[in-house]
């Protein structure tokens, strides 16, 4: 999986080279497996943990 930071950084290089950020298209999203829930917080609530202390840490965890 793609961490958020990796992704930001992407998405920053994408901007700064003059490019266009755009949706993933629907027909995609087909291919993609469902992960269920229970995943996906678990990728969150480990992201949240990699946010330096005084970053929002709590404000982002709720």
């Amino acid at each position: 999986a793609i961490s958020l930071d990796a992704l930001a950084r992407m998405s920053l290089r994408v901007r700064s080279a003059g490019g266009t950020l755009r949706g993933i298209d629907d027909h995609d999203w087909d291919d993609l497996p469902d992960l269920e829930s229970g995943f996906i917080d678990a990728a969150w609530r480990h992201e949240v943990t990699r946010i330096t202390p005084g970053d929002d840490a709590e404000r982002v965890a709720r």
